[in-house]
Order: structure tokens, then C-alpha cells, then sequence
């Protein structure tokens, strides 16, 4: 056979070479401008891991075979990046007009981690990080995370500012009460003030201050609010934020109770769907029944099986169409001999905490997670389908 027809054989077109490709970079699913169930636990705040050092680190390696890979890995290549403490490099990149579109870098991020060392206002020089910011105008997801406390910790002697966000989507934050008095792009305010069309709002605090400055907010497309360890105080004052578009809570831990109380009593009759975050905390009290009682609109809720108490409302409620089960295993009750008999019988508990007659418009138990494919090939698994079935609704294994 000819050489040529060798290279013809075995030719595949752009597009699936661009599919091949991008499966191989990425190592997680990045961060999304939307809800997804039980997505946020493994995209936490808490940590510039937000976006993935490996997606980058295959990403680069892929755009080192040969040219042709590189023109096609190229968006994929700057989608995502972080900002150091030195970012005239970072910006010398960003703003070289190198694409097939003879773009600037800059206009292919579109998800960007920043670190309060990247933007600590130590003297009243200009900072880079804004000029990094400003050339990545269509920037969609910006990732704020917490300062490492046995590191050096940045310095905020001056005042600073927030560039524009036209096109930002969704805003991962970090409160740090310091940093955030030199306001603009420490601020969340300013930042609000300055991201009209934000879509997904993650708020989390260290748990001893109040954020300042923090006026009614106007965030006409806000759809998806997730809290983390905010004090009551801050949280009043979120409530008193315009969001008429906000459908979708997501009740992250630790934090005081009274917080998850402000939130779902002031937002509860808007709210369409909630989510409660993995932690030992939501088996202390029944937080589903409180969440049914406050939500009379909410059609679907989503909790970890075993880190959460069943619900014990009384009442009717109307509207539930769906409950989402995560099977995240609790390490609490793993070293316990009889392990899978008790995480049958706290799912089996949550299944019967929703009778017909009290939530006649539930159909769907949605099962998230890979636990569910061992319990569901156990000897003893037919009895949850069998219960489930019984009260004339559906499972879907996702």
C-alpha cells in the first residue's frame, strides 16, 4: 500500500482530533456558570485547586507535540489560568496577538483563579492583576480563594479598583476582611457593583467578620447563590439584595444555624431548588423539614443521604417534584461492622419521609454517585426499588 494511502487510512478530520484532544486535557469538569447537583463539593472556594493544575499541565503538554495540535488545543490551552504574585509575564502573553483569529490571548480565558497575594495594595502603585483582568474581557468565572494563614500574608496599605466584568457569569468568594478594605477588586461590592450580568454568586467567610460596604445589591440575572460559613449578620444582609431571578440556593457548612434560617425564611418563597452541603452538622436537626416549611414554591431538593436527618414535616406540600440522594460515604459510620445495613436504612428512611398524600407531585428519586452502584447490586437492593415503586414514583441512577 502507498505511503499516501497509509496517511489516508488512518485520517481523521479536525473536529474529532479537537474532541480527542480536549477529553485528554481535562482532568475534572471546570467550574460552570449553572447549577449542577452536588457539583459545588468538589469545586470548593477553599482552594486555588478551582481550576485544575492538571487539565493546565496536559493542556500544555498536548500543545508541545507538534503545530497542528497546538492550533487546535490553543483555546483550551488559555481558557483557564492563574494569577501569581509576578503577573507582567502572565500579561505579556495574554495581550501577544497570536490566535488564528489574530485575537490577543486574552480574549480566550474565560475562567481565572486570583489570589489576594496577587492584588495586596502594599504601595499605591498600579496593580498588574488589573491590567491581567482588563485584557481578558471575556472572562466568565472569576475564583477569589482564601489566603494559606502559615504563608506570608499579603498587605492591603492602600486603596485600589475593580475593572468592568461584562461578561462574568460567575463569582467564587472568598471573604478576607482586611483585603477588603482597600476595596475595588478586594471588595465584593465593588465587584458586584461592577458584574451586572452574574449569574452564580459562591460566598464564603472565615467566620469572625462582617464584610463592609456591603449596600443592597441590584443582580438582575442572579439565578444560583451558594453560602458557606457566613455570619447572620452578613447573611441579613444578602437578603436584603435585589435578585429577582435567584431560583436556586445552595446551603454550604459550617455555619450558624441562624443563617440558614435568615436565608430560607427571606428567600424561601422564591426558591425553586436547594441543596444541602456535606456535613455531619445537617443530622443534628431536621433542616429538611424547616427547608419544606419555608419553601412552599420548591420543586426539587438535593441533600447527602447519609450526612443529613430525614424530614419530618407534617404537612402537605404541594409543589416537590424531585429529591436527589447522594451516597457519599460517612466516615463516621464506615468503621462500623454493620456499615451497609445502616446506610440501607437511613436511605430507606429518607424514601418513606415523603409519603403520597403529603407531596403528591413528587415523582423522581434522582440517585447521585458511584456508592450507589455497590448498594444497588447488593442482595437486599430490589427493597429500595420496590419502595420506591410501591409509592408510584421513579428512580434515575445518575
Amino acid at each position: 500500500m502507498a505511503s499516501g494511502d497509509l496517511r489516508n487510512q488512518f485520517y481523521l478530520p479536525p473536529e474529532l482530533w479537537l474532541l480527542i484532544l480536549t477529553h485528554a486535557a481535562e482532568h475534572q469538569d471546570p467550574l460552570q456558570p449553572y447549577y449542577e447537583p452536588f457539583h459545588s463539593a468538589g469545586c470548593a472556594i477553599s482552594s486555588e485547586t478551582s481550576v485544575d493544575a492538571v487539565s493546565l499541565k496536559n493542556r500544555h503538554a498536548l500543545g508541545l507535540v507538534c503545530k497542528q495540535w497546538r492550533g487546535l488545543i490553543v483555546k483550551q490551552l488559555y481558557q483557564d489560568i492563574r494569577v501569581g504574585r509576578r503577573g507582567a509575564a502572565l500579561l505579556a502573553t495574554l495581550q501577544r496577538k497570536e490566535t488564528h483569529e489574530g485575537h490577543q490571548y486574552g480574549r480566550l480565558v474565560r475562567r481565572m483563579v486570583l489570589p489576594y497575594s496577587s492584588t495586596e495594595t502594599r504601595t499605591n502603585h498600579a496593580l498588574p492583576a488589573l491590567d491581567i483582568l482588563r485584557a481578558c474581557p471575556q472572562l466568565e468565572v472569576l475564583i477569589r480563594p482564601p489566603t494559606v494563614a502559615w504563608l506570608q500574608l499579603p498587605q492591603f496599605d492602600f486603596t485600589t479598583e475593580s475593572p468592568s466584568f461584562p461578561n462574568l457569569k460567575r463569582l467564587d468568594w472568598w471573604h478576607h476582611d482586611y483585603a477588603s478594605r482597600s476595596g475595588g477588586i478586594n471588595n465584593l461590592g465593588d465587584v458586584l457593583r461592577n458584574a451586572p450580568n452574574l449569574e452564580y454568586l459562591s460566598i464564603c467567610d472565615d467566620g469572625r467578620s462582617v464584610p463592609a460596604r456591603q449596600k443592597c445589591m441590584q443582580l438582575s440575572h442572579l439565578k444560583v447563590l451558594r453560602v458557606q460559613r457566613v455570619m447572620p449578620m452578613f447573611a441579613q444582609r444578602v437578603c436584603l439584595w435585589d435578585m429577582p431571578s435567584l431560583t436556586h440556593l445552595i446551603l454550604g457548612n459550617p455555619y450558624p444555624a441562624a443563617s440558614k434560617y435568615l436565608f430560607c425564611g427571606a428567600l424561601g418563597p422564591r426558591l425553586r431548588s436547594i441543596e444541602l452541603g456535606l456535613h455531619m452538622s445537617f443530622l443534628l436537626r431536621d433542616e429538611v423539614g424547616m427547608i419544606m416549611a419555608s419553601c412552599p414554591q420548591l420543586i426539587e431538593i438535593n441533600f447527602y443521604a447519609l450526612f443529613t436527618a430525614p424530614c419530618r414535616y407534617t404537612r402537605t406540600h404541594t409543589s416537590l417534584q424531585r429529591v436527589g440522594l447522594h451516597l457519599h460515604e460517612n466516615l463516621s459510620l464506615a468503621c462500623d461492622d454493620h456499615y451497609d445495613s445502616k446506610a440501607r436504612e437511613m436511605v430507606e428512611g429518607h424514601l418513606n419521609a415523603f409519603p403520597k398524600d403529603m407531596f403528591p407531585s413528587l415523582a423522581d428519586f434522582v440517585m447521585y454517585g458511584e456508592e450507589w452502584i455497590a448498594m444497588l447490586k447488593h442482595p437486599n437492593s430490589p427493597s429500595i426499588e420496590d419502595l420506591i415503586r410501591s409509592q408510584g414514583r421513579s428512580m434515575v441512577v445518575i
